[in-house]
């Protein structure tokens, strides 16, 4: 629970950060809507992590987990990259959510340089996956205090490099691949601790078998912001709007994240 409430502080300071740059409004609101998306497209992976905490047995096992992993991150990669790259992608964000051109080029930006972070959590998920497992909890929330840590370092450095909304993408891949790195070198000794292998390792029907509804269960739950992102995105002031549910977003799940852990 602990680990969740850090986790989550860590969205409120980029918020912070992104509201006393100078315009802030178009800043947030690029930000937040990149970040609607963001969550969305990568809910199937964060469901992993309970995929992780379920089947994780022995090396074999967590071999097999990796490459699963990874089939659920090509399963939306390539949609995410398209929204990302391609110019429709631009007129997504500009028709769905009511901002002008720049702020849609700023939240493209920002998707694109998140689209780095889902596969580094794959890694992160397993190591905590394999703490949880050995009754390391404390470990986690460890991980979670040097992201937020390096979160403050990140920030101060990426000023004097960028400017506006895509410091906090920036900020946010950079915590997490920190914490990822923290994290893995945590977990190597339980993982060369364990068996090669105790049974066999689960096959990749089963895991879909057993993953697909908590993947439904994730983007449902997701979406429902980007939900409201999309109404927003009709107010008269479109950009204010999406500026200040950016902000009050962000608390929100910092005050429900125990609960929802």
């Amino acid at each position: 629970m602990l680990m969740s409430e850090l986790m989550m502080i860590s969205h409120v300071v980029i918020n912070a950060f992104l509201a006393r740059m100078e315009n802030p409004e178009p800043v947030l609101a690029a930000y937040g809507v990149s970040f609607g998306v963001q969550v969305v497209l990568s809910a199937p992976v964060w469901a992993c992590s309970i995929v992780f905490l379920s089947f994780i047995k022995d090396r074999a096992s967590m071999h097999r987990l990796v490459v699963f992993g990874a089939q659920v991150w090509a399963m939306t990669a390539w949609i995410w990259l398209f929204v990302a790259i391609a110019p429709v992608g631009q007129q997504f964000f500009q028709m769905a959510f009511g901002i002008s051109e720049p702020v849609a080029r700023a939240a493209q930006y920002c998707l694109l340089v998140g689209a780095a972070i889902t596969p580094i959590t794959i890694f992160r998920s397993l190591a905590y996956g394999l703490l949880m497992v050995r009754r390391k909890p404390l470990w986690v929330t460890v991980g979670t205090v040097v992201r937020l840590v390096a979160l403050a370092g990140i920030l101060s450095v990426l000023t004097q490099w960028f400017e506006g909304a895509v410091v906090g993408a920036y900020a946010l891949l950079a915590c997490i691949a920190v914490e990822t790195v923290f994290a893995v070198l945590i977990a190597a000794p339980h993982y060369l601790r364990a068996e090669r292998r105790v049974q066999p390792p689960p096959g990749y029907r089963e895991l879909w078998r057993f993953s697909w509804p908590v993947m439904v269960m994730q983007v449902a739950e997701s979406g429902v912001a980007l939900a409201a992102h999309f109404f927003l995105g009709r107010l008269p002031n479109p950009v204010t709007a999406l500026a200040g549910f950016t902000v009050v977003d962000s608390i929100t799940r910092l005050i429900m994240s125990p609960l929802r852990n």
